[in-house]
């Protein structure tokens, strides 16, 4: 249990499969479900991805598609701001503009 512990600090990625394969590398006789096991005594898992990351939490907003029903028939139509960055005598800062694609002055 103390060299899973070692591996696991050194590796967070690894699971039972990977961490078995390296115990057995190293010469100790373990099987996968032994190791399943201590793992789960000492509450360690792999970091990795988990199931449903990609869902939105529940009160998450949802942002609508505002260009769904709007014919594209020309280059520059989709309504992209123009983004310039100014420097000033303190920092920087951002100048946006509209759709029509001119930056304001800096």
């Amino acid at each position: 249990m103390r060299r899973l512990d070692e591996l696991f600090t050194a590796w967070p990625l690894r699971g039972s499969r990977r961490m078995t394969a390296m115990l057995k590398a190293e010469g100790l006789q373990v099987n996968r479900k032994r190791v399943q096991r201590l793992m789960r005594k000492r509450g360690i898992a792999a970091l990795g991805p988990r199931p449903n990351t990609t869902r939105p939490a529940p009160g998450h907003k949802i942002y609508p598609y505002l260009l769904r029903n709007m014919t594209i028939d020309r280059p520059n139509q989709g309504g992209r701001p123009t983004l310039r960055i100014c420097p000033s005598a303190a920092a920087f800062f951002i100048s946006s503009s509209s759709s029509t694609g001119r930056a304001g002055p800096c």
